[in-house]
């Protein structure tokens, strides 16, 4: 059993693949991967793995790619069907698809933000030559009037 989805789950939508003898082990095996596989596309964006309720996309995202990686099909038709999951992951990564919840909700992409006391300051440092270098006016202003 995975973190998002069950081998009935995979079942439930292809019936198809608990056709062959050890399907269950062998499906277990690959959801674990295909999870992971999930994870590492959707955590330059969201905060990975997905925790409590888990979200629907990600749970349809899984299941197509456990099934893909099973490969009970054509080479061409696995090969489309692959191509239109990474489809559907660059959209969310692009923001044109959205992660849906078990209620219908959108899930916000994750936000990290380094807070610096000088960051809305042009930057002193760079790959420029350093004669080139410069501390913005604007905090030499301010650094200036924290002292008055």
């Amino acid at each position: 059993m995975g973190r998002y989805i069950k081998w009935d789950d995979v079942v439930d939508r292809y019936p198809d693949v608990a056709r062959g003898n050890g399907a269950d082990s062998m499906g277990t095996a690959h959801i674990t991967y295909a999870e992971s596989f999930i994870d590492g596309r959707l955590s330059v964006k969201y905060t990975t793995p997905f925790t409590g309720t888990i979200p629907v996309t990600v749970k349809d995202l899984c299941i197509e790619l456990v099934y893909i990686r099973i490969g009970n099909m054509a080479i061409e038709a696995r090969k489309e069907l692959l191509n239109e999951l990474y489809a559907r992951i660059d959209g969310i990564l692009s923001g044109k698809e959205n992660i849906i919840d078990a209620s219908g909700n959108t899930v916000a992409q994750s936000t990290t933000t380094v807070w610096s006391n000088t960051m809305n300051y042009h930057p002193t440092f760079g790959m420029n030559d350093s004669k080139w270098l410069r501390v913005d006016s604007a905090q030499l202003e301010d650094e200036a009037d924290e002292w008055e």
